[in-house]
């Protein structure tokens, strides 16, 4: 096995109400995936930039073993 970085991120992190979590490889994978959630489950068309920022703050880094092959 080897360490992958990922970026992480919880819905709880930011207010109550969904158990959406998201681990993602990219920064850019991570914003586009967030918009893609946003919209879908909670009607957002586009993310405001206080909620940007409180994603940002909410965001970790973590390293996860990963199987090679």
């Amino acid at each position: 096995m080897t360490k992958q970085s990922y970026l992480e991120v919880s819905c709880t992190d930011i207010g109550p109400g969904c158990g959406a979590m998201f681990r993602v490889a990219t920064e850019e994978e991570f914003w586009e995936v967030g918009r893609i959630h946003a919209r879908l489950a909670h009607g957002l068309q586009e993310v405001p930039p206080e909620l940007a920022e409180q994603v940002r703050k909410a965001t970790r880094s973590v390293e996860v073993d990963v199987r090679e092959g």
